[in-house]
C-alpha cells in the first residue's frame, strides 16, 4: 500500500492547492517523483528547499512521526494523515447541548 501523505505537497514551503493540482497534472503524484528533473512548464517557486524537507518528510515517515506533518499542514488537509496513521488516532465524540 502507497502511503497517502506521500502524494500530497501542502507540507512544503510555498505549496497551496492550486500548486499542488499543477504537480499533480504534470505528472508528479508523490514525493519520489518531485525529487527529480520537474516538467519545463512547472514554474514552482522555492523549489530550492524541496529537498531537505522531502527528507526530513521521509524520515518522519519512516518513523511515524505524525506530529511532523500536523505542524506542517492547515486543519482542513490533516485528513490525509488518516489512512497512515490510523493506528494511532483517537476519535473524539462531544456532545453538547444549547
Amino acid at each position: 500500500m502507497t502511503a497517502l501523505i506521500k502524494h500530497t505537497f501542502l507540507h512544503l514551503n510555498g505549496i497551496g492547492p492550486a500548486t499542488e493540482r499543477r504537480l499533480w497534472e504534470a505528472g508528479v503524484p508523490d514525493w519520489d517523483h518531485a525529487s527529480g528533473p520537474l516538467p519545463s512548464t512547472l514554474r514552482i517557486r522555492r523549489r530550492e528547499s524541496w529537498g531537505e524537507e522531502l527528507d526530513a518528510s521521509h524520515a518522519a515517515l519512516s518513523r511515524m512521526d505524525s506530529r511532523h506533518f500536523a505542524q506542517r499542514l492547515a486543519a482542513r488537509h490533516q485528513w490525509r494523515l488518516y489512512p497512515d496513521f490510523r493506528g494511532s488516532v483517537a476519535f473524539l465524540d462531544i456532545e453538547t447541548t444549547g
